[in-house]
């Protein structure tokens, strides 16, 4: 569970005031990479919260970094076999990413819809996905997602070449192919 320190007034997606809390620093972001990982779903987020980080510690150089970033894998191995044969080792599985995420990201990969169901996995992410502030997928990762049922009734997105995938394999999820994220 994630300390939060203070609440902030913004306004609403309607204008109207609404109380916001912001969790204190550092705010803790799990990365999960299946086998066959696409490099940018991974290096991507990774590299904006990192630059982030660098960015914050430049501006105010007595605070903690914001973000505390951590990359798993999906099954028990330690190592993530990217498409295209980079290899990324990691510290740990899913299990390692522990309680208090903020964030979770999934990252997606070559035929996510293809490797074999991990019914640990998904019911850990059913979990811990239902329990994050924000949850995200990079690309095909909103195939885990949806498997693990946290999509359903919802407005979905994915890379667009795999749309018309999610959409007839999760009838329940609302896909729409056209933005580039969903709220």
């Amino acid at each position: 569970m994630s300390v939060f320190k203070r609440s902030i007034v913004r306004k609403d997606k309607c204008g109207n005031p609404a109380l916001i809390t912001v969790p204190g620093r550092p705010i803790k972001i799990g990365l999960l990479g299946p086998p066959e990982a696409r490099i940018l779903d991974l290096a991507g987020p990774w590299e904006v919260f990192t630059r982030a980080n660098e960015v914050l510690a430049e501006q105010q150089p007595n605070r903690k970094s914001a973000y505390q970033l951590t990359l798993a894998t999906i099954d028990s191995s330690k190592l993530i076999d990217c498409f295209g044969q980079l290899s990324i080792r990691v510290g740990g599985d899913f299990r390692s990413l522990g309680r208090g995420l903020d964030t979770l990201l999934v990252g997606g990969g070559r035929a996510t819809w293809e490797l074999p169901k991990n019914e640990d996995f998904l019911t850990w992410l059913k979990e811990t996905g239902s329990n994050v502030r924000r949850l995200a997928a990079i690309g095909s990762g909103a195939f885990f997602l949806a498997e693990a049922g946290l999509l359903q009734g919802k407005r979905a997105t994915t890379h667009w070449r795999w749309a018309d995938r999610l959409k007839t394999s999760y009838p329940s999820i609302l896909v729409d192919p056209t933005p580039v994220f969903c709220t």
